[in-house]
């Protein structure tokens, strides 16, 4: 009960007007803490994408890379890390493709031109070698099957 004394709250009516339209006038004491309120926020870093330069990468490209990787190791062109062998996985490719074209008509008009341009090649690339492994895994499975 005490801890209810000692902190009270002290409320300021900072409107410009009055109840009845009347304006009204700057009687608020000066203070430091009110001052530094009302200074204007210190500008914002520029976006990661303008603060790069030349062989950086940031993090969506990053985020990117990643993801394209998984699906590369899904379609078995690049060996599984804990097995050292290719495994194909036919729907975990076709669901990172999916999140990639998730993330190119979400981000559309907001990536670098780097960024773009990765996700679009991405794309590209993970589309095309689906569509060759789809047909290798249905050809093989009609000539065993026959």
């Amino acid at each position: 009960m005490e801890d209810q004394g000692k902190s009270r709250v002290k409320v300021l009516d900072r409107r410009h007007f009055t109840a009845e339209g009347q304006r009204r006038e700057a009687d608020v004491p000066e203070n430091p803490e009110a001052k530094a309120a009302a200074a204007p926020a210190p500008e914002p870093p520029p976006p990661p994408s303008a603060q790069e330069g030349p062989g950086q990468e940031g993090p969506f490209a990053e985020f990117l890379l990643n993801l394209t990787s998984s699906a590369f190791m899904s379609l078995g062109q690049v060996p599984n890390p804990l097995t050292g062998r290719p495994e194909l996985d036919i729907q975990s490719a076709a669901s990172i493709i999916d999140i990639l074209e998730m993330l190119q008509t979400k981000t559309r008009g907001n990536l670098s031109l780097t960024e773009k341009d990765l996700l679009d090649q991405s794309l590209y690339q993970l589309k095309m070698l689906y569509v060759q492994t789809l047909k290798k895994a249905e050809g093989g499975g009609r000539e065993r099957g026959s």
